[in-house]
């Protein structure tokens, strides 16, 4: 895997909120929940209850095991 793999985001949609801290989220994501720092996720999801789609990092997502080593929805970094 390249280096920079890790900077790269994963698309999921479909996203629901079920928890919040000040730090994280806890996200309802393909039938699994996972916290998820918000330090490392990017999209419109803030509080419990919101739903949508969701940015994570690639190392992030298969780590929490919501992806295998090569993620389909993978975006390259801006």
């Amino acid at each position: 895997m390249a280096a920079d793999d890790t900077d790269h985001l994963v698309q999921f949609q479909n996203v629901t909120v079920l928890g919040a801290t000040g730090p994280a989220l806890l996200c309802g994501i393909e039938g699994q929940r996972v916290w998820l720092l918000r330090s490392q996720i990017s999209g419109k999801l803030w509080r419990i209850g919101d739903r949508g789609t969701l940015l994570v990092r690639h190392s992030v997502a298969r780590d929490s095991n919501l992806i295998g080593r090569r993620g389909p929805h993978a975006v390259p970094p801006l």
